[in-house]
């Protein structure tokens, strides 16, 4: 049992390692482009309508899932510091583990999404060089926005989370009560799940549609790591489409 909570232990750090799928940056409007000042105008304020519409969805779901993991962080700490019970000590423990890291996931790797378009709202528009800016602000906030709702069905993400959840049901089911270890497991990978599931989707197709106004192409360039276990170790692989 204790080489496989290893082996589950290896799996979990090299799928947490390459969990954030990479994107080529492309597709900003150049900093020289000769498009109008109309042009300009229009596409910023696509950018503007598309960003505002996934500020709330953002904010729900970051100060939302922030709340459950702080919550859980303090709350399973201070049970586990007061109970006299060995097994509820490592149940409670764990718990206050997983609720640490999905703090800490939260704080280290936050949800841009929920600021809308507050970022390039407050840039100057006087001169035509300001404008260029702006819109090259905001293209880069959309896309950045799409790319972190295209993780939501990345099998990394969701590898790293079953491999959490595998982990943290074995530390509580081999020092603790088997049972409360399966619930351990089960319930963590449905934490995991619906937390990656339930971040706003809308920014990626946002994209699409402003390449597609913008006469460039609709698809994205993106860089998948994928990660299994093996019978003695882990083995990681990489996957480019464009």
């Amino acid at each position: 049992m204790r080489r496989i909570l290893a082996r589950s232990i290896l799996v979990a750090l090299v799928a947490l390692a390459g969990a954030t799928p990479g994107w080529a940056q492309e597709g900003l409007t150049p900093v020289n482009t000769s498009l109008s000042d109309t042009d300009l105008d229009r596409r910023i304020q696509f950018l503007e309508g598309r960003l505002d519409a996934s500020k709330k969805h953002g904010q729900y779901w970051y100060w939302g899932w922030l709340t459950v993991n702080a919550g859980s962080m303090v709350g399973n700490g201070i049970a586990a510091g007061l109970t006299g019970d060995h097994d509820d000590t490592v149940n409670y423990a764990t718990s206050a583990v997983l609720g640490a890291i999905g703090t800490a996931d939260k704080l280290l790797r936050p949800l841009e999404a929920r600021y809308g378009a507050d970022p390039m709202r407050g840039m100057a528009t006087v001169t035509r060089e300001q404008k260029i800016a702006k819109l090259r602000k905001g293209e880069s906030q959309l896309q950045s926005n799409a790319e972190r709702a295209d993780e939501r069905w990345s099998l990394v993400n969701h590898a790293s989370g079953a491999a959490l959840a595998t982990v943290a049901g074995l530390v509580v089911g081999l020092w603790g009560e088997t049972g409360a270890g399966i619930i351990t497991g089960v319930t963590t990978l449905m934490g995991s799940t619906a937390t990656i599931l339930t971040e706003p989707a809308a920014p990626k197709q946002d994209w699409k549609d402003y390449k597609a106004m913008a006469g460039g192409r609709a698809d994205l360039t993106k860089t998948d790591i994928f990660v299994s276990a093996l019978p003695d170790g882990a083995k990681a692989g990489i996957r480019i489409t464009w």
